[in-house]
């Protein structure tokens, strides 16, 4: 618990400072690396004495801080910093040979001095410090040389570093402008896989009422065509019911012919037999 406000302290003081770095990249700036533990142990990496490589890893589900990953990135790789070739001991061995000369000097004007009443050990002497003074100023101009060879390639070296710093300043801008687009082209993707989902979702549902619409009717065609078959039979059964009656009426109404004939037969039978009677009658 103690550990987090710390962290988020040292996380923004070290996000201060390359912004810092990143605004002033001349070698004469003046930078405060006292802020935050992190950004004081960094001072020679961020600005310092040394070469620095970043590496900046992104999380890709990580979309809440992903903007201020790549604003960091974006400003390590505008700051700059100004490496110089370590030749403190060079300048020794330099300071060195010039006192050694020195002596070599003084030595030879004290010989020199008395070179009348030296003998020819002194002499001896006297010449071999000229040779080594002589030996020891051609190495002098030799380191000297050497100096300025270094100076040069240094003065060589760091131009070259600022281009090459330049060229990766640029390359980091087209990285993190293709990054922002690739992310916005990875968005729309996303964007149109869902578009597509959800058109594919309505596609099935739309595909589903169908297909229950067209059951609904086939179901409906079923119970018509059993209706309508039923209808056929009924309508043939009742065709057959209707000849049946009809020959039916035909007969009875032969057979009411044939009664109202013998009925007709018959009353007039009676009718003569009704006569013959009341004849009869009358002849009595």
């Amino acid at each position: 618990m103690r550990e987090g406000p710390t962290l988020n302290r040292s996380i923004i003081a070290f996000g201060n400072l390359v912004a810092k770095l990143a605004a002033s990249p001349r070698s004469t700036r003046v930078i405060n690396y006292g802020d935050s533990k992190v950004t004081l142990l960094l001072k020679d990496a961020l600005g310092g004495n040394c070469r620095t490589k970043a590496l900046v890893t992104l999380h890709p589900s990580d979309s809440l801080s992903l903007p201020t990953v790549l604003k960091i990135a974006g400003q390590l790789a505008q700051v700059q910093n100004y490496p110089v070739v370590n030749d403190f001991m060079a300048k020794e061995l330099l300071s060195q040979f010039r006192s050694l000369i020195m002596k070599l000097q003084d030595d030879i004007r004290i010989s020199g001095g008395t070179r009348s009443l030296g003998t020819g050990d002194n002499q001896i002497k006297a010449q071999e410090l000229k040779d080594q003074m002589t030996q020891l100023t051609q190495e002098n101009f030799q380191l000297q040389e050497k100096n300025e060879q270094l100076y040069t390639r240094l003065e060589e070296m760091q131009t070259r570093y600022s281009e090459l710093m330049n060229s990766k300043t640029q390359l980091s801008s087209k990285l993190i402008s293709s990054e922002e687009e690739k992310l916005q082209i990875s968005k729309t993707l996303v964007d149109v896989q869902l578009e597509n989902n959800r058109i594919q979702e309505d596609a099935e549902a739309i595909d589903f009422d169908l297909n229950n619409k067209v059951l609904a009717l086939e179901n409906n065609i079923m119970e018509l065509q059993m209706f309508l078959d039923k209808a056929q039979t009924d309508l043939t059964t009742a065709k057959e019911d209707l000849n049946a009656m009809e020959t039916e009426h035909k007969e009875l109404a032969n057979e009411y012919i044939a009664l109202k004939t013998s009925h007709l037969q018959l009353t007039a039978d009676h009718q003569r037999e009704v006569a013959k009677n009341e004849e009869m009658a009358w002849n009595l």
